[in-house]
């Protein structure tokens, strides 16, 4: 009797479903006599305790990186089951690794009791190249025999590598401004450190040298 006896309230091995007390009264049908006996039934449904966190952003140098679960609970061990977009490794232990953005679930269960828990974190990038942009250059001629390159470059955060690439670079080629003595194309190469993306933009050098044709007159005889 009392609790929730499911099956069998009449045989020695009832069925029950919710915790409580139950007792238990046994009667010998030959002199009619009783005993009675009381029984505890416990319950454990408390369910681990799920953290799930990622550290790092995937950029365009960092493609993969690894999340962190971490779980409280259960006496004999728990499982892990990641769910997400990108899991290429550990998608049961408690680091996954992962190359792709979006929401990872984390799924832990209690090998004791079988209750479960889960925790769910998102996954970014910054992968947003550096903006890039070069004057026109000044042209060479026989009056100007040098001239300094004008680039620019701009994102958000980060500091860049600035890199000139060109057949007559004399000095500055890692910086915005490099001083060039021949006509051709330059290339302007700009990384930024805080994620590794890149972008680049080229421009062109000409050049006037050519020569006035000087004609002089004739002869003339003084007297």
């Amino acid at each position: 009797t009392d609790g929730n006896i499911i099956s069998g309230s009449t045989d020695s091995n009832p069925v029950v479903n919710e915790p409580g007390i139950y007792n238990l009264l046994v009667t010998n049908t030959i002199n009619g006599c009783t005993g009675t006996s009381v029984v505890a039934v416990q319950q454990n449904i408390t369910p681990p305790v799920v953290d799930a966190t990622v550290n790092n952003l995937l950029t365009c140098t960092v493609t993969q990186i690894q999340l962190q679960g971490n779980v409280t609970g259960g006496a004999q061990g728990v499982s892990y089951a990641w769910a997400g977009p990108g899991i290429f490794s550990g998608g049961n232990t408690p680091t996954p690794g992962v190359n792709l953005i979006g929401q990872y679930t984390l799924t832990a269960t209690d090998l004791y009791n079988g209750c479960t828990a889960s925790d769910a974190v998102l996954v970014s990038n910054d992968i947003a190249p550096p903006l890039v942009s070069i004057a026109t250059p000044a042209q060479l001629n026989c009056y100007i025999t040098q001239t300094n390159l004008s680039g620019a470059g701009s994102s958000t955060g980060g500091q860049f590598i600035y890199t000139w690439t060109g057949p007559g670079i004399v000095s500055g080629a890692n910086t915005l401004t490099p001083a060039v003595n021949q006509p051709g194309a330059y290339n302007l190469l700009i990384t930024n450190t805080s994620n590794g993306c890149v972008s680049n933009l080229a421009t062109t050098v000409e050049q006037d040298i050519q020569a006035t044709v000087a004609q002089a007159g004739g002869a003339f005889e003084l007297t």
